[in-house]
């Protein structure tokens, strides 16, 4: 479930238990297939481990972005396009800690930057120019 601001809302399919849950955890297997494991207290309090059904395929950049990446997932190579006007812009590539573990100056409107020294994770991609910030996120595989 997750709070709307208001109330809690289901997220996908209700029901994953009939009782409270403790101690929940999220784990991705190799081929990126997600599963929830928690203490189900509906279910005697035994350890109860869920798989999601749901495809997924990776993350998209939001509407009306002029940032476009992929691929996304990514491995080595990833390609940062721009759709307005070209300009001075400075790329960075930031791990969840806020770390910049990349960055770049750019005048063209499209760019492949070499990801390939990255280890594997979710991380974000900033553009700035001196009018705008736009951020997108990309998988590393």
């Amino acid at each position: 479930m997750k709070f709307d601001g208001t109330s809690w809302v289901n997220v996908g399919d209700a029901g994953f238990s009939a009782g409270a849950t403790n101690y929940t955890s999220l784990a991705f297997s190799p081929s990126r297939v997600p599963y929830v494991a928690y203490e189900d207290c509906g279910n005697g309090f035994g350890a109860t481990v869920m798989k999601y059904d749901s495809v997924f395929v990776g993350i998209d950049n939001p509407k009306g972005s002029r940032l476009s990446i992929y691929p996304n997932p990514a491995a080595d190579k990833l390609t940062i396009e721009l759709s307005e006007g070209v300009k001075e812009n400075n790329i960075s590539i930031v791990n969840l800690a806020a770390q910049e573990l990349i960055t770049r100056q750019i005048s063209e409107p499209r760019t492949v930057i070499d990801i390939s020294s990255l280890p594997r994770g979710v991380y974000f991609v900033r553009v700035t120019n001196d009018r705008k910030v736009e951020v997108g996120k990309i998988i590393k595989q």
